[in-house]
């Protein structure tokens, strides 16, 4: 299926394999924007600096472009919101959409050059999510927001580093979107 084909939503599984409705185009877009990317992400993977500000960039345009193309209503994608309360850490991507709701994503690249301090980074975006009690009113969505960190291993090393952080591996219900070697992570906490 090419990247202007048709965008059919996949029921994606919880560690308790219930599917999980509400964020089906959001989790299958991410899922799709790195099978896409996966050439170009390997070869990120190994360059020196990292890649997680291009992810950023690219993942939040992927976003808009392909959610708008399902029919959401008003879709917004927006980077480097301030959109916690009570401090000054700013969330990497924020999607909102009336319907879909609010959807605020701390992301986390592995390289071959930060790998040491892969598993504590993203421990520290976990630690910011499970200690985040309220969002700004402005970024919320019916009174409440999907929190998430999301998390793109490249090695056999980062994958089980994520496997023993125990977040969940997304695993779309299609073989279309399958990466060969890049895995998507995810920990997600809903606030009301």
């Amino acid at each position: 299926m090419s990247a202007d084909g048709p965008f059919v939503p996949q029921d994606f599984l919880t560690e308790d394999s219930e599917p999980i409705q509400h964020i089906e185009p959001f989790s299958f877009a991410v899922q799709r924007w790195v099978c896409e990317n996966e050439p170009k992400i390997l070869q990120c993977h190994a360059l020196k600096g990292g890649w997680e500000p291009w992810a950023q960039v690219e993942l939040a345009l992927y976003l808009q472009q392909r959610l708008f193309k399902i029919g959401a209503e008003v879709i917004t994608v927006t980077r480097e919101e301030s959109a916690y309360e009570g401090n000054r850490d700013r969330v990497d991507i924020m999607v909102k959409n009336a319907r879909a709701g609010t959807h605020l994503i701390e992301l986390k690249t592995e390289s071959q050059y930060n790998f040491a301090g892969f598993a504590d980074s993203v421990r520290k975006d976990f630690g910011k999510i499970e200690e985040t009690k309220t969002i700004k009113e402005a970024f919320l969505t019916k009174q409440a927001a999907t929190l998430y960190s999301i998390v793109l291993s490249v090695s056999d090393e980062g994958h089980e580093a994520m496997a023993e952080l125990g977040l969940y591996e997304l695993n779309p219900a299609t073989e279309a979107v399958q990466c060969k070697q890049v895995r998507v992570w995810w920990y997600r906490k809903e606030i009301t």
